[in-house]
């Protein structure tokens, strides 16, 4: 079988899941889910560097290596599907006057003048099968394609994707690659995925809470972003500020369409919002790399019913139990927008949406566990990696290999600078604290494999579903469910 590398953004900062307690007896560490996030009082990076070590665009560790190389007028291809929730788009064939859309024209301007190609974007029907009916035929109109996490990891299985080691060119030991995040999402040993600059969509499905500054105001809460920066944002305090908003029950005790709400989320987003912002991880890996379930410590059950206890115990989550495409549903959004919930959860890519709210908002990392939990720790979500299929030449390879690699580079001197600097600190945050909890929240990501690469099996699965219908039993839905997870990462190709 074949493994693979795919592409996709730079994730700047120290993403290494956090090792817990295990069921298995496995090798893991019980403590209290302090690993794999940032400080509060470190300096965090500016989104460009691995570890929340700053990197400027000029440090030689930002330039490629890959001398001269002229492919004669020859095209480089991708294909991408569009999705609301964040931007897969490659390349534009003009400049549309949206700032990350240019930068991205821009950067592509840029390889195609230095190694004389012209870089295109085919848009394909998101699950319609052609990516692999492509692969399966033998020939592609494609040299990477941009598919789901879920998806990349059976292409992987499957064999349809080029290994490693046949990618020549690629240095991950550059900082426009992520060797933390990178390490986090391995699997035997395997990075069958990269993180790097060029695909923006994971800095786009990062995850915050945004806080509602009229509601703060009114009810003469404490100051959201003291509390992050004192280290005393805990699960408690923010059950302390939701019940102090709360308005949404009628006379029957039912929720009200027109009440204020202490939280809004997805259904399938509320719940690893918290666990990860508690420190927790649901798969982890043993000495050899190799996931395993873990689900079964006494702070990770302790955890999830806290969840519980916080968001519907007084009735504080807004329930909304569609299963909305998109990550925000539009009704969370609207109601946010009328005053009508202190805090929403939102994926970065939302936040643009919010840019004709009349009253301000801020912007915070979820809160800890409790204060003995010395680190936040932020959600980075299902992402969308690029693949290059087991078809292409060897001719077609080498290009592939130098054109990830410059894209990769150019794309953390050109676009991850004007989405970060430009776009989310300076056009969508609204205050300089805001600014200064967006370095802490990308300085602090993690991954848990459960909330990405194994959603299907176990967020979607059966959490989402829990989560909606209030259901805490998780002990008997671990004890139903362990023996096929496990077998089902057991069985997972040593490539």
């Amino acid at each position: 079988m074949r493994k693979f590398i795919l592409l996709i953004s730079i994730m700047a900062l120290a993403c290494l899941p956090v090792l817990l307690a295990c069921i298995d007896k496995r090798s893991g560490d019980d403590s209290g889910g302090n690993a794999g996030s940032l400080d509060i009082s470190a300096t965090p990076g500016p989104g460009l560097a691995d570890d929340a070590e700053a990197s400027e665009s000029d440090d030689l560790d930002d330039l490629d290596d890959l001398g001269e190389h002229d492919f004669g007028g020859a095209d480089f291809t991708f294909t991408s599907w569009r999705f609301g929730s964040c931007r897969n788009e490659f390349a534009f064939e003009e400049e549309t006057g949206d700032l990350i859309n240019d930068s991205i024209y821009k950067r592509n301007r840029t390889v195609e003048n230095r190694f004389n190609l012209n870089i295109r974007d085919i848009e394909y029907q998101d699950q319609d099968g052609s990516v692999r009916k492509n692969i399966l035929s033998g020939t592609t109109a494609f040299d990477c394609a941009n598919v789901r996490c879920t998806e990349a990891f059976v292409f992987w299985c499957d064999g349809l994707l080029i290994p490693t080691e046949e990618i020549l060119y690629l240095n991950f030991a550059k900082s426009y690659w992520s060797q933390s995040i990178n390490k986090s999402i391995s699997i035997n040993n395997t990075n069958y995925v990269a993180v790097g600059a060029l695909d923006i969509s994971t800095y786009e499905q990062t995850f915050a809470l945004l806080f509602n500054k009229k509601l703060v105001e009114t009810y003469a809460l404490e100051n959201p972003y003291e509390l992050v920066t004192s280290g005393k944002w805990t699960f408690d305090k923010m059950n302390d500020l939701m019940k102090r908003v709360l308005n949404n029950l009628d006379i029957d005790g039912k929720q009200t369409d027109d009440g204020i709400y202490g939280y809004m989320a997805h259904i399938k987003h509320a719940m690893p919002g918290f666990w990860i912002g508690a420190g927790e991880i649901i798969i982890k890996k043993d000495e050899n790399d190799a996931p395993y379930l873990s689900m079964s410590s006494e702070r990770f059950l302790s955890v999830f019913n806290k969840i519980f206890e916080i968001t519907w115990d007084n009735n504080a989550w807004y329930r909304n139990t569609e299963n909305a495409l998109l990550n925000i549903p539009a009704k969370n959004m609207a109601k946010f927008i009328n005053d009508q919930s202190l805090f929403m959860d939102t994926s970065f890519h939302f936040i643009q949406d919010l840019r004709g709210m009349d009253t301000d908002f801020g912007i915070l990392p979820y809160p800890k566990f409790d204060e003995g939990q010395a680190n936040y720790s932020t959600r980075l979500s299902y992402y969308y990696p690029l693949i290059v299929p087991s078809t292409c030449s060897s001719e077609d390879l080498e290009k592939i290999g130098i054109m990830l690699e410059v894209l990769n580079s150019e794309s953390a001197k050109t676009v991850v600078p004007v989405y970060y600097d430009t776009a989310l600190k300076n056009k969508y945050a609204r205050d300089e604290e805001s600014v200064e909890m967006i370095d802490l929240i990308f300085a602090s990501r993690v991954c848990d494999l459960a909330d990405s690469t194994f959603c299907e099996l176990i967020r979607d699965g059966f959490i989402a579903g829990m989560f909606a219908a209030n259901n805490r039993n998780i002990v008997s839905k671990i004890e139903s469910t362990e023996l096929i997870i496990s077998s089902r990462l057991e069985n997972i190709p040593n490539k």
